[in-house]
């Protein structure tokens, strides 16, 4: 939803706005990744039995949130 949220904010205002939201998408996945450990580190335990690790999760899982984040920002400043 922030992904989405970003590309109407670029779409609508333009390649000018893409550095305060490159760092509000940076901020977010911080606080997204500090929440769930805290509040929700019991449900990682199936993870665990299948072999992979908190970290390797989050690496995955950050990178493609990251990845499409950039996606969608080239797309729209280029369709725009």
């Amino acid at each position: 939803m922030i992904t989405i949220a970003c590309g109407v904010i670029t779409y609508t205002n333009g390649i000018n706005v893409y550095h305060p939201l490159f760092w509000f998408k940076i901020i977010t996945i911080g606080a997204v990744v500090y929440f769930i450990n805290d509040y929700k580190s019991n449900e990682f335990f199936y993870y665990r039995n299948v072999g992979l690790s908190k970290l390797s999760l989050w690496i995955s899982t950050i990178s493609f949130d990251f990845v499409i984040f950039l996606i969608v920002e080239a797309l729209t400043i280029h369709f725009r």
